[in-house]
């Protein structure tokens, strides 16, 4: 089950709406969009009579109808554009054990960061509403209606903060903003995002505004959306996938099998492993300790991000993905270094291992780490990573003879 809720003068038939809701339903879910009261919809009440209270109240009283359902089922997934995301977090902090999942999309996080940035984008605009009471502008949903919203709402807005409870959001979360977005701009969501204590992904939609409305945004975001639940649900890859099943000189044999199979019967299969690293007085590692629910070695330091390549899914679609996914950069292969394959047998689990390298040049802090792959992230100087594997091989996920293959290789290919 999942409710969808939209955004200040919003209604349940728009298209990033209907995406959100699209992606659920393609998931199984039984999905309710409503209309608030005091917006475009079909509620009824006036757009100038429209708050945080209001919305938030309405969302509680539709929670409260589907109790009465014979297919409501608890606990249950969250989703909300704009006003709409930070009156479904609100829910999420208030009844925590209700909810499954929470999607927020171009969400508002507090009234204050909500001034901070409608002055940022037209200080002018801002002063006029609070001076004349007032702020009327065209809708871009339905052509020919006039909002008009009192400075009653600025109050009203200015008695919410998702950060004042957001230890209580541990379930997985998803964030979506535009590029372009200047109503919910991309470093206030930052700040939400950097403050959840859950499993959580946030993703920046390239040229995108805060309302969605090209189909090619609306793709991204379905797409997004739909690994996103099968996380959140545990239907991916923490759960099992199909994998192209290989000899032991790496040929396939046309054969498909399960992950969980292919794991706990030796079968061989394929991944791709990448490797970040930076040039200072010697080569640097981004290494990453790895999530506590992952199926093979939880809990321990990495060297590497990337996964296994799933059925019928080419290496360089892998690359894509796992970066995308694992920390949110979006490369082509042709952009990394490609390294050699390598025969790894650990019985039961056999596989050969695709590398790759890329030299990444920026701040950490710009990558978009998912809880759901990774905890905690570092710079290690190869040194003190080989040391280490030495001294302590329990903490590492990989062998102290398998990294330094791989270090070896990016020597020889950087000296030559």
């Amino acid at each position: 089950l999942a409710f969808v809720m939209h955004g200040l003068g919003g209604f349940k038939e728009q298209d990033h709406i209907a995406t959100f809701a699209d992606a659920f339903k393609e998931k199984g879910f039984t999905v309710v969009r409503f209309d608030t009261t005091n917006t475009l919809g079909e509620s009824g009440g006036k757009y100038e009579n429209a708050t945080i209270t209001n919305y938030y109240e309405d969302l509680e009283d539709v929670i409260k109808w589907a109790q009465e359902q014979k297919w409501y089922q608890e606990p249950f997934a969250l989703s909300g554009h704009s006003l709409g995301g930070i009156c479904t977090a609100l829910y999420a902090e208030k009844y925590p054990k209700k909810v499954l999942a929470l999607a927020l999309i171009s969400t508002v996080v507090s009234g204050k960061l909500s001034i901070e940035a409608h002055k940022r984008d037209d200080a002018e605009d801002f002063s006029n509403w609070e001076k004349t009471g007032w702020k009327e502008e065209q809708s871009r949903s339905k052509p020919g209606v006039i909002k008009r919203l009192p400075w009653s709402h600025i109050a009203d807005r200015l008695k919410y903060n998702l950060l004042s409870n957001v230890s209580k959001l541990t379930m997985p979360v998803l964030l979506i903003t535009g590029e372009n977005d200047t109503s919910t701009p991309p470093d206030h969501v930052q700040i939400l995002f950097e403050a959840l204590p859950g499993p959580k992904e946030y993703h920046i939609i390239k040229n995108a505004p805060h309302t969605f409305r090209d189909k090619k945004h609306l793709a991204e975001i379905k797409n997004l959306f739909l690994k996103w639940v099968d996380k959140a649900t545990n239907q991916g890859e923490s759960s099992d996938e199909y994998f192209d099943i290989v000899d032991e000189n790496n040929s396939p044999t046309g054969e498909r099998r399960l992950r969980s199979e292919a794991h706990s019967k030796g079968l061989w299969h394929r991944t791709v492993h990448i490797y970040l690293f930076k040039k200072t007085d010697e080569i640097e590692f981004l290494v990453h300790f790895r999530s506590k629910t992952k199926d093979l070695n939880p809990n321990k330091w990495d060297t590497r991000f990337g996964g296994h390549l799933k059925a019928g899914e080419s290496i360089q679609n892998a690359i894509k993905e796992e970066l995308q996914d694992e920390v949110s950069l979006i490369l082509e292969p042709s952009n990394l270094i490609q390294g050699e394959t390598y025969k790894r047998d650990k019985y039961p689990n056999r596989e050969f291992t695709n590398a790759y390298y890329y030299k990444f040049e920026g701040e950490v802090s710009l990558l978009k780490f998912n809880d759901g792959e990774v905890q905690e992230v570092k710079w290690m100087k190869s040194s003190t990573i080989l040391e280490s594997m030495s001294k302590e091989p329990e903490i590492w996920s990989g062998s102290k003879s398998g990294f330094t293959e791989i270090f070896n290789v990016l020597k020889s290919i950087l000296k030559n």
